[in-house]
């Protein structure tokens, strides 16, 4: 069966992406719901965690619910830039273990574990917004603004506004798409780049108190403490970055971000200019991308951070 026929087939459509969702996920339910919603399909879209608010200048993001009673006999689940189950969330994973014929799985995440009965994964697009659009196109939905500019947001925020390794001419030929689409790339730039919440840049500052280099320079890590991230009313959604930006260190070829969870157990977060950090995280039973990857220990945060460090150094 055809993803159009699937489609027809449930009266209520699911659009759900990963827990601690980023740019990426919040592209991809926004647009890719709100083009199946003025396609005339009846539309939910769900994350289990908190939705980024940086992307709360999109008309549908207060449509987003984290109510996983939606999830019902009638449904069909889209799981959109998530490499299994596990990061739907443990309700939703329940419901994809029981229901797998009710799932279609679009990623691009090379350790995506196929868990749908149709399944759209490449892992060598930037971005899962990057395969969205033509999907959408094959799908023939109808397009606006607001969709092409989730789908462009997507891929700037993956990508590093394009700077990344990630980067490919795909990239570029479906941003100029976008663009054709009606994406106004200074206004939605500015929402996204020039517009810092006040409690990035202070928990930045904290980041960097705490940047310790080790392996002679080729390795910048930082840990946040559960404290440190709750003093800040958008610190988990803003923290994520630092990683990325440790990484553009002269000398550094691999950067690490700790950070203690709700449930207390550590969140790694990996980011390397070329070395395989998807397989330091398999390690750990984690997943992502060659140049960016994370897991989650059960571990203290000093235990975890001794882990961590003796895998990467490994690599040199």
């Amino acid at each position: 069966m055809n993803l159009k026929e699937l489609l027809g087939k449930y009266p209520k459509i699911i659009i759900a992406s990963h827990i601690m969702p980023d740019g990426d996920a919040m592209g991809s339910i926004l647009g890719f719901g709100r083009a199946l919603r003025l396609g005339g399909f009846k539309v939910e879209m769900y994350l289990k965690d908190k939705p980024v608010r940086l992307f709360s200048f999109f008309p549908d993001f207060p449509k987003i619910t984290s109510d996983h009673t939606i999830f019902t006999e009638d449904s069909l689940l889209i799981a959109l830039d998530t490499a299994d189950p596990e990061r739907l969330g443990e309700e939703v994973k329940s419901f994809v273990v029981a229901n797998p014929q009710r799932v279609i799985n679009i990623d691009h995440h090379i350790s995506n574990t196929h868990f749908g009965v149709e399944n759209v994964v490449i892992p060598e697009a930037s971005a899962t917004c990057e395969i969205l659009p033509e999907i959408h196109e094959k799908l023939n939905l109808p397009w606006d603004e607001w969709i092409a500019a989730a789908y462009y947001a997507g891929i700037t925020l993956d990508t590093g506004s394009f700077q990344y390794s990630n980067t490919t001419g795909k990239s570029f030929e479906v941003a100029a798409f976008l663009a054709r689409k009606g994406v106004d790339f200074g206004k939605i730039n500015e929402k996204l780049f020039m517009e810092k919440p006040r409690d990035s840049v202070l928990l930045f500052r904290e980041a960097l108190n705490s940047l310790t280099f080790d392996a002679g320079g080729k390795i910048a890590w930082v840990k946040f403490t559960r404290e440190q991230i709750e003093r800040y009313a958008e610190g988990e959604e803003v923290i994520s970055s630092i990683a990325s930006y440790l990484r553009g260190i002269a000398g550094v070829e691999v950067s690490v971000l700790f950070r203690e969870t709700k449930d207390g157990s550590i969140k790694v977060g990996l980011r390397s200019k070329d070395i395989d950090v998807n397989e330091i995280a398999a390690v750990f039973g984690g997943g992502g991308h060659k140049r960016a990857a994370g897991c989650t220990l059960k571990k203290s945060l000093p235990e975890t951070i001794e882990v961590v460090l003796a895998e990467v150094k490994k690599r040199f």
